[in-house]
């Protein structure tokens, strides 16, 4: 069917900020249904409010709204477009997640949608539609009872279950499905406020909270499925009834843990071809039946083991987080294919993007195996409980591929970022520690030895040096932790005092199995290393025994490896290459091989990979997007002139150490197809975490589109499967690989074209036109060892690349940008600070520490309160603000140990610096053409570099509080004059210093108009998005660009920049916080970040702007109503004018005794509240229980999840009650109110606004 003419403007909802549940897998669909709809002709509104996406870019919508996503300003926006002649005609909802379907359901159940409708061209009124899935599917699909009675009606088996609306209906559905039970909300995210109940006390807990978290006041109470094992299929249909199954996914973790938090497999590896038709057919027949009929949907299954029922768990109408693991693993453009299908195109009318020969009607087929791993962020909040169960928990994720499951799982571990180099045989082996220690194992020493002898006096070539790191990166001590870069600590299960003695004792080992967690799959290895059956371990964790046999595959291999015992005569180096080549077929890195071994050279032998096409349809069609992945399987090895298939089992020892397994890729089967067009390198973030997320992947997108438009081939390398940068049209070449320096080295290597003869490797494989474009004229020095790589951009991913900057530079590898000795310079604290003195920029009073007494006596000396910053770390990770001896004591070993380094034994000093007590803190972003490494080679001073300041951001929160977790505003509101022109010399003197060539971001603290310096990044930082959104020029591109060769001055007159721009709106970026996953946690904060995203406001003036950025984040301030005001001593001064603002402003007052006396004496009534309940004045948790008070101020005395305060902290966030934690915040909520309430004359104010991003910064006179 052709596509619809009937409708025109199309709104789409986005997801909103990220959070646990929902992340940046909907900037990567949304951006995919922007660019579909628009080159059909379609004209695009889109509405968001992450400014961190790369969906809200201005070009890539007509017209973007980055609004609360509410239905109130759902509304406005459609009747801001009607009164500009563009009334909008149809909707989108479902490439937006949780937020966008629930928002446009109560759209249309406002009437909003019938309301703001349009008139047709014969003069008829219509309602603006709802494309992609209909009201009445969403319901079917989303109600808990509908969707039970529509299964029912097909037959389709469902679990047995109840519906409640209220505790009363729950208390007698149980009686009847007894405990244990699962309890599922309906109209959540991420499985939010169920769980699964085993007691009485349980039960009720989780269905109160269900009920509260539910949009509908329901939940399902369903009958126990522990155990089980839990499916997944992605299905689309079309307006004729097309069907396909675009990926089946196995969840590894059985039911009882969301598929969230669950490793999965794609395709499904245990069903039988019967069971997994069965389960098709049921698929197939659940969305005809629910009517999604012009998109796509995930529907869950899951099987009993025992008798093989297999019931229908659930359905998302929608493109979900599995959607996007989904297109990623298959390569099938899931969101744009739904796109054209809710626009009335079929299936069979749409070509497949990846080999544009076959239509989107045929469903792919895979020849390889992926696996996802979630990625935790449980060392931010240590008071958590760390167990997995139906409510998700993870905040990122990373996806492998492998040609078999044991390589895509190793794969994927080293892939985490968590200092492990693949399954075990690493620096947190407890069972590897344990052998050497035990056996003295010489093996090591001579590895060790082995090393220092090559590496002293030797002046190795290049691509010798490149061979070299990957074996033993430069200046580590054999591959040290993991070979590649961290920004976390490993899973605390394996660092725990029981794991690192063996054997663990059996109590320890049963819980550890029985409970699912981060490092259960750790443990699983551990009981097979202690002889545990197969049988037993499959009874503790009821995790498929295919999957266990995996495992137990993995250990009977390291155990013929390495011998019963090292000072066996039959060592690996005494072995044939068979060994090899079968570690590398399993997956085993080359920093396992050599910890486990000692042996280094040895594993030269066989370490290239190959790299195989993702194609959709197992090698049937040839693909034209160039989308890889590595393997080592079953190369052709080239002998003596000679080609033949490897046989691992009886490949012949090599007779002399020049054998090379390291064969040509053309003889080992690689499909990757190469052009002589020199080529930019862009390493991408890996998983997200707290700390490094969406906004690093946003500046690793426009660093491959500005390398592409400045005709350069972009390559990314990225392991994460919700990005944008992973998307198949990011870029010219997409490697889906871990982030560690052998990975990355392999890629580039490949990329370094062999021979120009061998037609594989060149631009011969273009004959239908594919990468044959020209490149300009590009001037590269001969010293460039890999010809093929212009230069390797490390800055745009946050920590991760960083970290492999000086590895990768001293293998020979191009980095352009900013040098790694600088980032040194910047990220050392000791070094830092003798750069601040040789500036003379002033820094708080600090000493540098490497001990607990040095920390100490620095501590005394410059007197408490100090704040403790540890080198080489990440959104704050391990900082802490310690008021006394006691607080450093208890501290400063985790502080000492908290880096993001992988070279363990690399010196990390801490800073310890005076805490500048109400400071106001500022981030500057800038970019700087120093120091000018660039795709073009190392140019010469011309004497016209320069640094410019993209933007000042003053945060609302003073010092102490992460930057990413404080409110911030552009441009700064409080700042002098000369305040800010002092940021902008010590700016420019430190961009000059540290030769910065592209991004950088500087953070100062302001006290008593005095300017200090508290650290430098040398990348970009997770605020530049905001930045550009919030001035209009795309810095991330302009930082690529100088990168490029290009000059700063030039770039910036394209954008007409003489100066910083400065514009007449104010911006306002606030974080989003994950506290209702992790329940009873303190929400008080601190140096350390915990925020999981950010939402953006833009208004006329500040007020304004807070209160939509409140409204944005879900925690909208009420105008009205009653307030708690309970603050520490010395706060209590200065909150008096707050109180009597709030009082004028018509709110009742509620607050503590300390506080209360304050309030008494200056006239300000309240009412009295306890924070104990044995007292006789009204409990204050009884109060946010019962909805009494509707706005809490609170600066804490005591905090942790022990102390009454923090429990009724975490009671009010539960509640969805705001909570203000700073006197700083507070003050603004209070301007944001009065901006809300009252207009400048005192008059009632006008209503919040909407206006199209694209008309804040359209030039005069031009349309908005």
């Amino acid at each position: 069917m052709p596509k619809r003419t009937d409708i025109q403007n199309i709104l789409i909802l986005g997801s909103g900020p990220i959070v646990i549940g929902q992340g940046c897998e909907f900037d990567y669909s949304g951006t995919q249904a922007c660019k579909a709809l628009r080159e059909e002709g379609y004209s695009v509104v889109l509405l968001n409010s992450n400014p961190a996406t790369i969906m809200t870019d201005p070009g890539l919508a007509d017209r973007t709204y980055i609004e609360p996503i509410t239905p109130e300003f759902v509304e406005k926006i459609l009747i801001k477009e009607g009164e500009d002649g563009r009334p909008v005609h149809a909707v989108l909802p479902t490439l937006g997640g949780q937020t966008a379907l629930n928002v446009a359901m109560e759209c249309h159940e406002r009437g909003i949608f019938e309301r703001q409708g349009y008139t047709d061209g014969e003069g008829r009124r219509r309602g603006v539609q709802m494309i992609g899935a209909s009201p009445r599917a969403i319901h079917l699909a989303e109600d808990r009872t509908a969707f039970k009675e529509t299964m029912q009606a097909i037959g389709i088996d469902v679990p047995k279950s109840g519906v409640a609306h209220t505790w009363n209906e729950a208390k007698e559905i149980v009686e009847g499905i007894k405990l244990p039970c699962c309890i599922r909300p309906a109209y959540t995210l991420g499985g939010e406020g169920g769980g699964f109940a085993r007691t009485a006390e349980e039960f009720e807990a989780i269905c109160r909270r269900g009920l509260a978290a539910s949009r509908v006041s329901e939940i399902l109470i369903e009958e126990d499925l522990y155990g089980w094992k839990e499916f997944e299929l992605e299905v689309m249909r079309d307006r004729m009834d097309n069907v396909v199954i675009i990926c089946s996914i196995e969840n590894f973790d059985p039911m009882g843990v969301h598929t969230g938090d669950s490793i999965t497999v794609a395709p499904i590896q245990t069903l039988t071809d019967k069971e997994y038709q069965k389960m098709r057919d049921s698929a197939i027949a659940i969305i005809r039946a629910i009517g999604v009929d012009t998109g796509g949907c995930n529907i869950q299954f899951a099987v009993d083991p025992r008798t093989g029922r297999q019931v229908a768990i659930e359905m998302n109408p929608r493109v979900s987080r599995s959607s996007a693991l989904a297109s990623k693993a298959t390569g099938y453009p899931i969101a744009r294919i739904a796109a054209k299908l809710a626009v009335g195109y079929t299936l069979d009318e749409l070509p497949n993007d990846i080999t544009k020969t076959t239509p989107a009607s045929f469903e792919p087929v895979l020849d390889y195996v992926v696996v996802k791993i979630p990625r935790w962020s449980f060392e931010k909040f240590p008071d958590s409980d760390e167990t997995l169960t139906t409510h998700m928990k993870s905040v990122g994720e990373a996806m492998a591929i492998g040609r078999n499951f044991k390589e895509a799982f190793q794969k994927c571990i080293r892939s985490m970022e968590i200092k492990r180099s693949g399954y075990g045989l690493d620096a947190n082996d407890a069972w590897l520690k344990h052998r050497q220690e035990a056996t003295g194992d010489r093996r090591q020493a001579r590895g060790k030895r082995q090393q220092e002898k090559e590496s002293v006096g030797r002046a190795a070539t290049v691509r010798e040096r490149w061979v070299e790191s990957i074996v033993a990166p430069a200046g580590n001590e054999s591959f040290g932790a993991i070979g590649g870069t961290t920004a976390s600590e490993a899973p605390p299960d394996t660092q725990e005092e029981h794991a690192a003695s063996w054997p663990i004792r059996e109590a320890v080992l049963i819980d550890k199995l029985s409970r699912p967690s981060q490092g259960r799959p750790y443990y699983i290895r551990y009981a097979f290393k202690m002889g545990w059956s197969l049988d037993r371990v499959y009874e503790l964790t009821r995790i498929d025994k295919w999957f266990l046999e995996q495992i137990q595959e993995l250990v009977q291999f390291e155990d013929d490896l390495l011998g019963p015992s090292p000072d066996r005569s039959d060592s690996v180096s005494r072995r044939d290459a068979s060994a090899i080549l079968k570690s590398r077929r399993f997956g085993y890195s080359g920093p396992q091989l050599e910890r486990a071994t000692g042996e280094k050279g040895f594993f030269k032998q066989g370490s290239s990979p190959v790299y195989k096409l993702v194609d959709t349809c197992a090698a049937e069609f040839e693909a034209v997007t160039p989308y890889y992945y590595s393997s080592h399987e079953s190369p052709v090895l080239r002998a003596n002139g000679e080609s033949r298939t490897a046989n691992y089992e009886s490949a012949p020892a090599p007779t002399e150490p020049s054998f090379a397994v390291r064969s040509s890729p053309s003889a080992m089967q690689d499909e990757v197809r190469l052009t002589d067009q020199p080529k930019i390198v862009v390493l991408g973030g890996g998983p997200n975490r707290i700390g490094q997320g969406i906004e690093f992947d946003y500046c690793c997108c426009h660093a491959s589109f500005a390398a592409r438009k400045a005709g350069y081939e972009s390559v990314m390398i990225n392991s994460n499967p919700e990005t944008v940068s992973t998307d198949f049209d990011t870029s010219d070449l997409l490697f889906f690989e871990p982030l560690t320096q052998e990975d990355v080295l392999n890629v580039i290597s490949r990329l370094h074209p062999q021979d120009r003869s061998n037609n594989e490797l060149r631009g011969a494989n273009n004959e239908k036109g594919k990468g044959s474009y020209t490149a300009p004229p590009i001037t590269r020095p001969s010293s460039f060892a890999l010809p093929g790589v212009a230069g390797v951009i490390c800055q745009f991913g946050g920590q991760t690349p960083l970290n492999l900057a000086q590895g990768l530079k001293e293998a020979g590898v191009p980095i352009i940008g900013t040098q790694p000795e600088m980032i040194h310079l910047a990220e050392d604290r000791e070094e830092f600070a003798k750069v601040l003195r040789e500036l003379s920029l002033l820094q708080p009073p600090s000493g540098i520490a490497r001990g607990r007494a040095e920390a100490l006596r620095i501590a005394r000396q410059i007197g408490y309160p100090v704040l403790v910053r540890p080198s080489y770390v990440l959104g704050g990770r391990g900082m802490r603000v310690c008021n006394n001896d006691a607080d450093l004591n208890a501290y400063i070993d985790e502080a000492l140990a908290a880096t993001d380094r992988t070279e363990a034994e690399r010196d990390n000093p801490i800073l310890i610096d005076k805490f500048l007590v109400d400071a106001i803190e500022v981030d500057v972003d800038a970019v700087a053409d120093f120091g000018r490494v660039c795709a073009r080679g190392v140019l010469p001073a011309t004497g016209d570099e320069m640094c410019m300041v993209a933007g000042i951001m003053e945060h609302i929160e003073e010092a102490g509080i992460h930057s990413g977790d404080s409110t911030c505003v552009l441009p700064p509101f409080s700042l002098g004059r000369m305040v800010v022109e002092e940021i902008f010399r010590s700016t420019r003197k430190l961009a000059k210093r540290l030769q910065v060539c592209g991004a950088m971001n500087v953070q100062y603290a302001v006290l008593n108009r005095t300017v200090y310096v508290l650290e430098v990044n040398p990348r970009a930082s997770r605020t530049l998005p905001f930045v550009a959104k919030a001035t209009g020029v795309p810095w991330a591109e302009v930082a690529t660009r100088v990168m490029l060769g290009e000059k700063l001055r030039d770039v910036l007159d394209e954008h007409g920049l003489k100066e910083t721009p400065m514009p007449k709106h104010v911006s306002v970026k606030a974080p989003v916080f994950p506290f209702s996953k992790f329940h009873g946690v303190d929400v008080v904060l601190g140096p350390e970040m915990r925020s999981t995203g950010e939402v953006m406001a833009i208004a006329s003036n500040f007020g304004r702007a807070f209160a939509k950025a409140q409204i944005a984040t879900g925690m909208s301030l009420p105008t009205g109503g009653n307030v708690l005001i309970s603050v520490k001593d010395e706060d209590k001064p200065r909150i008096v004018s707050v109180a009597r603002d709030l009082r004028d402003m018509g709110f009742c007052i509620y607050s503590t005794t300390g506080t209360r006396k304050v309030l008494d004496a200056a006239g300000i009534p309240s009412l009295l509240v306890s924070k104990h309940s044995e007292s006789g004045a009204p409990f204050l948790k009884d109060l946010i229980d019962d909805g009494t008070l509707h706005l809490l101020i609170n600066t804490p005395i005591h905090t942790g999840p022990a102390s009454a305060e923090g429990r009724w902290r975490a009671a009010a966030f539960a509640r969805r009650v705001p909570i203000i934690t700073t006197l700083a915040g507070a003050v603004a909520a209070v301007q944001a109110l009065r901006a809300i309430t009252k207009s400048e004359d005192g008059d009632i104010a006008t209503p919040l606004s909407v206006r199209p991003l694209q008309s804040y910064h359209a030039p005069p006179g031009a349309a908005g």
